[in-house]
């Protein structure tokens, strides 16, 4: 993983609820290379579906690269973040 310099910005991601009901969430999030979703724990079931690039997931399991079209189910409960290897978009379904 990059380390940030003083001189370089934080890229935050972009998010965006697609689709939402009291039993399931679609949200698409688009990370700029390098990107990161800061450490957190899923609280339910999520599954991540890749539309576009690569991302990294790791926790203290497992390191695994999520190419294009390609899917994961999180574990609920384990500690994780997500980094983006280059131009990433990818959606994460809960409930």
């Amino acid at each position: 993983m990059k380390t940030m310099t003083s001189f370089q910005k934080k890229v935050k991601p972009k998010i965006r609820i697609l689709q939402a009901s009291k039993h399931f969430k679609v949200i698409l999030v688009t990370l700029q290379p390098d990107a990161t979703l800061e450490r957190h724990k899923a609280q339910e079931r999520v599954k991540i579906f890749v539309v576009k690039g690569t991302i990294e997931y790791r926790s203290l399991r497992q390191i695994k690269q999520i190419h294009h079209l390609e899917e994961y189910n999180i574990p609920t409960d384990e500690m994780h973040q997500i980094i983006a290897i280059n131009v990433a978009e990818f959606l994460i379904i809960t409930g």
